[in-house]
């Protein structure tokens, strides 16, 4: 069990700084051990807060990491030990004013313009388990932050990278405004 109240607290006094980029990005989740998610450290399994965060900064909405951790930890699976839900990121970002499409499986989902900002979200073959990366396009290509620090290149790049990687779990696209 974790106290969400006591998660919150402990995440305030910390910083997001050995983590993060020259954007204020966050690229290195492995370092975020003692941010904690749920009944685990966010080195475990914060990659859907942490996608949020970035996604939100991206569109020009800078969030409070401890205040999206807060809002959710109501959303976590088996306390955070299988992450956070898909359906409680689309609901995050639509209370802080994102429109939020949620498209099942890569072929379904249209492909971003320009500015668009996406969460993606994927399972990995076996027992590896999932992760979510933000992700933008920019002149042609993509950065996808968070995924080993931050790749930049074509979707199918990014797939191809780790084969395990090919199974599209979910595609939040959040614009900016409502």
């Amino acid at each position: 069990m974790f106290d969400s109240e006591q998660n919150y607290i402990h995440n305030r006094r910390l910083s997001l700084s050995v983590a993060e980029d020259n954007n204020g990005l966050i690229i290195h989740q492995r370092r975020l051990r003692g941010w904690r998610f749920g009944a685990h450290g966010s080195d475990y399994n914060g990659c859907g807060w942490i996608a949020a965060y970035n996604a939100l900064l991206l569109l020009g909405r800078p969030a409070d990491a401890a205040e999206l951790i807060r809002e959710l930890e109501g959303g976590l699976l088996i306390g955070g030990t299988l992450g956070v839900a898909p359906s409680a990121l689309t609901r995050l970002l639509r209370r802080h004013g994102c429109t939020v499409r949620t498209s099942y499986g890569l072929r379904h989902a249209a492909p971003p313009r320009t500015g668009r900002v996406l969460i993606y979200g994927f399972l990995r073959r076996g027992l590896g388990g999932g992760h979510f990366v933000a992700a933008q396009r920019r002149d042609g290509a993509y950065s996808f932050y968070n995924d080993r620090g931050v790749f930049h290149g074509g979707w199918d790049q990014f797939a191809a990278r780790e084969p395990a990687r090919a199974h599209a779990l979910l595609l939040i696209d959040a614009e900016g405004a409502r």
